[in-house]
């Protein structure tokens, strides 16, 4: 998702007091598309972020949305639009008690993902190239931390309501209803202190009426985490191969 200001939305935010210091008596914000705004103004100040990523699934999607949970580091797009990323994920599918570890990134010129079972690194410019782990990667990365613009969509010409406020990992939240004039709605969660999301939730219902959900929350989220290295580096580890060709 993309955003775009609208002039007279930002003249009002402009008497709200700074997100970078929220003062103990500011009144807590009742417009919903105000609190989205101020996430996407967070946002913009957020070069690199860490989080545990805790992803489930309930109902009669998990036949194609497994259990997610691992650390994940995201960054801002290259300049080129590249994205920057890595994780570290344990999956579950839904029809199996077997886990399975998924190590994949991207370092702003290609994808890449560790095979441990054939010692094989598979890195591409195209995302194809981590094989049948694209999907399960690229929904544990919340990509409004990476895009230039989250939410321009929403923001522009979506639907917005206030829901009932709640803690996400210790950190009290706003709760808004966001419907894109495109994409599905969701609710998201953003900090009443920076305003920086934490989790989103979205729920369908199926010919039948069945419901399923789907939840991703980030825990232990860190801003401009310490790191002694490029954290998106691709590294191929001794004993392993770099290969071009796509995982399986």
């Amino acid at each position: 998702m993309t955003t775009m200001c609208h002039w007279g939305f930002v003249l009002a935010l402009l008497a709200q007091p700074s997100a970078d210091k929220p003062s103990k008596q500011e009144a807590e914000l009742t417009d919903p598309k105000a609190i989205v705004q101020r996430a996407v103004e967070a946002l913009a100040k957020v070069q690199v972020v860490s989080y545990d990523l805790d992803y489930k699934a309930t109902g009669w999607i998990t036949m194609w949305f497994p259990q997610v949970a691992g650390p994940v580091v995201v960054g801002k797009d290259t300049p080129d639009k590249a994205q920057r990323f890595h994780c570290k994920l344990a999956v579950k599918p839904s029809d199996s008690s077997e886990m399975r570890e998924v190590i994949a990134g991207a370092d702003g010129k290609v994808f890449y993902l560790t095979d441990s079972k054939t010692k094989t690194v598979h890195a591409d410019m195209d995302q194809g190239v981590l094989g049948k782990e694209m999907f399960v990667v690229m929904f544990s990365v919340m990509r409004e931390y990476g895009v230039p613009n989250p939410f321009e969509d929403a923001l522009r010409a979506g639907q917005f309501k206030i829901e009932e406020s709640k803690s996400v990992d210790g950190e009290d939240c706003y709760a808004v209803r966001i419907k894109p004039p495109i994409d599905s709605e969701a609710i998201w969660y953003f900090g009443k202190k920076d305003f920086l999301p934490r989790r989103t939730s979205a729920e369908w219902r199926n010919d039948k009426g069945d419901l399923g959900t789907a939840e991703m929350t980030l825990q232990k989220l860190k801003v401009h985490p310490p790191s002694p290295s490029d954290p998106f580096k691709l590294i191929v580890p001794e004993g392993y191969k770099k290969s071009d060709d796509f995982a399986p």
